[in-house]
């Protein structure tokens, strides 16, 4: 049994006990906040046996042998070497810093450490983007133009929650829309040029909340962003991918539609949907390739390395470094 200490009290910290419960030989043991109260709270909805506010005492336990970091982005790699230093098998929560630099120096320390660390890039594991993914294969060598639209409604009692922290981390694309920067990483590699335009455009909010770039690519590929929280509208992804006589479609499925007809008429609705509810989140998959890497002694699928190249391209659309900077 691999048992796991959270730290941090915020609802993502509800939604990795969750996850680490579906998952076999998985045991969340203790919750750690800087809040006792939070701390205790969060224990006691979601059935976790401890909830403590002293850190050191809960990393020296010899029976826990992994952590998971989620508190707020800043805090996530002080709190990682002071993990580390305990010799714990570690899962830190996206984005990796909001410290660039503070982040490429952590990448030395993990390169000699002989635990399993990952960060979270749970949308590598969503089966419709993995599907996407293998379409992509059939257009290697292509100068691609790719469109990405991500818009989310986030009300100012979202940034003011917990202890205020978003009110300045919480930049669209370094924290609420991250994950689609690191899709484009893992589908098409970094960059070799960025130009962004971000802006703070509400009185009541301090960081960033709604951005446009445009990516180009070595091969001659561009891509263009455009996402914020600022409109009050929820709208579905715009994820579409254009080559040469093909085009991928995130909003549409990738089988030919005549399949998906037959399947239609075969597949009962009930039957679909109760499939459907009992598979694995991208959460879980995440945890279970965690739980994967520590058992075989393996590298994870997501590395620190993918993270800090995430963090890097974040930053510079939010327009908190020149991407040019850190190449």
């Amino acid at each position: 049994m691999l048992r796991v200490a959270i730290l941090g009290a915020s609802g993502i910290a509800s939604s990795h006990i969750a996850s680490c419960r579906r998952v076999p030989g998985v045991e969340v043991c203790a919750i750690y906040s800087r809040s006792l109260e939070r701390a205790e709270r969060v224990a006691r909805v979601n059935e976790v046996s401890t909830a403590t506010d002293e850190l050191d005492g809960l990393l020296s336990q010899d029976d826990i042998q992994a952590v998971i970091i989620a508190t707020e982005p800043s805090r996530h790699i002080d709190l990682a070497l002071r993990v580390m230093r305990y010799r714990k098998h570690l899962l830190i929560e996206k984005p990796i810093d909001t410290d660039y630099s503070k982040a490429v120096g952590f990448a030395r320390s993990v390169s000699d450490y002989d635990g399993t660390v990952s960060v979270v890039s749970q949308y590598r594991f969503n089966s419709e983007l993995q599907e996407m993914k293998h379409c992509l294969a059939g257009m290697e060598g292509q100068s691609l133009l790719v469109n990405l639209q991500v818009f989310k409604s986030r009300n100012p009692d979202y940034y003011e929650f917990g202890n205020g922290w978003r009110q300045n981390e919480s930049d669209y694309f370094v924290n609420q829309a991250y994950h689609w920067l690191d899709v484009l990483n893992w589908y098409f590699g970094d960059p070799v040029e960025v130009h962004a335009l971000s802006l703070d455009g509400r009185s009541d909010v301090k960081c960033v909340d709604r951005s446009v770039a445009i990516l180009r690519y070595a091969n001659g590929s561009l891509a263009t962003i455009a996402g914020g929280s600022f409109s009050g509208v929820r709208a579905p992804v715009n994820f579409v991918i254009f080559g040469k006589g093909q085009v991928i479609d995130y909003g549409k499925p990738t089988r030919p539609s005549f399949v998906n007809s037959v399947l239609g008429r075969l597949v009962p609705a009930r039957w679909y949907q109760s499939s459907k509810q009992q598979r694995p989140s991208a959460l879980d998959l995440q945890i279970q390739d965690f739980v994967t890497a520590i058992n075989s002694k393996c590298q994870p699928s997501t590395t620190v390395d993918q993270a800090i190249s995430a963090l890097r391209l974040s930053l510079s659309i939010s327009g908190r470094m020149k991407y040019s900077d850190a190449l």
